[in-house]
């Protein structure tokens, strides 16, 4: 890699979350999803159940638990909780498989999970990369809840976000029905 990124100061990294999820956080630890349903099935690839995703971006943080909450539960409120670099086992961390795919431009949606994991631990020393330029790292075991601080969502930065989602919805819809309707026309 050309570019080096250099996290010697601790910095804040990020989970946006629903609300309703904070109390078993709050009592058990931020905790990698294992089984459970992906709330990220929406997009092209699903994030991998062995990780908890984080992000040095708090507007990321809230644009992420936006999606969940507009996607998967029905507009359910939204929070942010917040890890301290420091706090974390650097040696743990690794790059977010969305970084590597556009790094080492690999279309790892078609990969299994198991495939995407190996890619992943063969990359673990990029996280610093992966943080820098995408804002996002992976961390593969719970997140003790000592380490973890609720950063609550301002209500006029939560409803920027909802809007936003919904006018880039709107607009993926608007795009779909004029691919479907140009199609049909040729028929």
């Amino acid at each position: 890699m050309s570019r080096t990124y250099n996290f010697r100061r601790n910095i804040t990294l990020y989970h946006g979350t629903l609300t309703a999820l904070l109390p078993g956080i709050m009592e058990k630890g931020l905790r990698p999803r294992g089984k459970a349903k992906s709330h990220d099935e929406y997009l092209q690839m699903a994030s991998m159940p062995q990780f908890v995703y984080l992000t040095s971006s708090y507007d990321l943080a809230v644009q992420h638990a936006v999606r969940i909450s507009e996607r998967t539960a029905n507009g359910a409120d939204i929070t942010v909780i917040g890890v301290e670099l420091n706090s974390l086992d650097r040696d743990l961390l690794y790059p977010d498989e969305d970084y590597l795919s556009e790094e080492w431009n690999s279309d790892l949606r078609d990969w299994t999970v198991r495939v995407r994991l190996n890619y992943m631990k063969r990359h673990q020393d990029e996280w610093k990369e992966s943080l820098g330029m995408m804002k996002t790292v992976a961390h593969p075991s719970m997140i003790p809840v000592t380490a973890l601080t609720e950063y609550p969502v301002p209500l006029w930065m939560e409803k920027a976000a909802r809007f936003s989602l919904r006018s880039q919805t709107m607009r993926l819809k608007m795009i779909a029905a004029s691919r479907l309707a140009a199609k049909a026309a040729t028929l």
